[in-house]
């Protein structure tokens, strides 16, 4: 290269205050990064660069459109998708099923109102073996997860129930068939769904009250009440889990940016508050007895929190290690 030649040879190379420099001399590395770093700052970013996928000759995905606030779900009915997995924690073990008792539910007709994904109605199932389990919710997304794990277990018991009749080992469910045809899960609207009646021995609301009441207002809440009353037998029983007032105001919080037109037009009009519910009930409903089924206070730590978990503790006053559910479960004896 011309940096080379010597000017001994008599020629018009530079002089030493103006020789160019070999490319691999420190000071040319610094100055051409310099000069890269600049030119990429001015340059306009560009919103289509080469995913791994794409430089490997694949093709990338579509990206969602860019919005200020899809990244968060809305939802409208309590219908978390991640339920139990705040609720209940990874030992899946519903401290709800500590207050009942399985003569109530045993060769009995059972409907699990708003069962989201199943868990707390297939756990029922397996363990208390009702004649009849019928589980609504008005998520159909949830109503599939929920089919699916019935199958599952469907399964699983007919492989268990083989293996025991050739004498090998008795699994947890190889003695469910029954019980687990006896399953069956719906997508439908507590407020528009007929019961029927006297159909049920025992009728389960838990946690629901509070979306129906947010969605429907007060009419709606007293038309699933007066319909289950009617849906159960004489010494039926319906068991609610009430939602506390406060936590209503905090379903706004968590949905601040997109909050449904029907929450802030029942909000302000609901006159049958939580703790009225016992009263109405009784005296307006006709229920004979109703009975408080205290639970222990549950835990979860401040790892395991979700971003949908926090469905009704107070978020400004209770720390994530605190309590986390800690709700009377009302059982409304016919």
């Amino acid at each position: 290269p011309a940096w080379a030649t010597a000017s001994d040879d008599g020629g018009d190379a530079p002089g030493p205050s103006r020789r160019p420099r070999a490319p691999d001399d420190p000071s040319v590395r610094e100055r051409d990064a310099k000069r890269a770093r600049h030119d990429a700052a001015k340059a306009p970013q560009s919103n289509n660069r080469r995913s791994k996928t794409q430089r490997k000759g694949g093709r990338a995905r579509p990206r969602a459109p860019a919005s200020k606030h899809n990244a968060q779900k809305l939802y409208r009915y309590g219908n978390y998708d991640r339920y139990y997995g705040y609720r209940v924690g990874a030992t899946l073990e519903d401290p709800r099923l500590r207050a009942f008792a399985p003569e109530w539910f045993t060769n009995k007709a059972a409907c699990d109102v708003g069962c989201n994904e199943g868990l707390l109605s297939l756990t029922i199932a397996t363990s208390y073996e009702p004649r009849e389990m019928v589980c609504i919710d008005i998520d159909d997304a949830l109503v599939r997860q929920a089919q699916k794990k019935l199958q599952e277990l469907r399964v699983h018991s007919a492989r268990q129930a083989a293996a025991a009749e050739r004498g090998g080992a008795v699994g947890t469910l190889a003695n469910r068939g029954r019980a687990l045809g006896g399953v069956e899960f719906r997508c439908a609207n507590a407020v528009e769904y007929n019961f029927g009646v006297e159909r049920f021995d025992i009728i389960l609301m838990m946690s629901v009250t509070k979306w129906i009441h947010l969605n429907w207002g007060d009419e709606g809440l007293k038309r699933v009440f007066i319909n289950a009353y009617a849906a159960l037998a004489p010494g039926g029983a319906l068991i609610i889990e009430p939602q506390p007032w406060r936590s209503y105001k905090q379903a706004f919080r968590k949905n601040k940016h997109d909050v449904p037109a029907e929450w802030k037009t029942h909000y302000g009009s609901i006159e049958l508050k939580p703790d009225m519910f016992e009263w109405y009930l009784k005296s307006v409903v006709g229920f004979r007895t109703i009975q408080r089924l205290a639970l222990e206070p549950t835990r979860r730590r401040a790892d395991d929190d979700d971003a949908n978990a926090n469905e009704d503790t107070n978020a400004d006053a209770t720390p994530p290690s605190a309590v986390a559910f800690n709700r009377d479960i009302l059982r409304c004896i016919k």
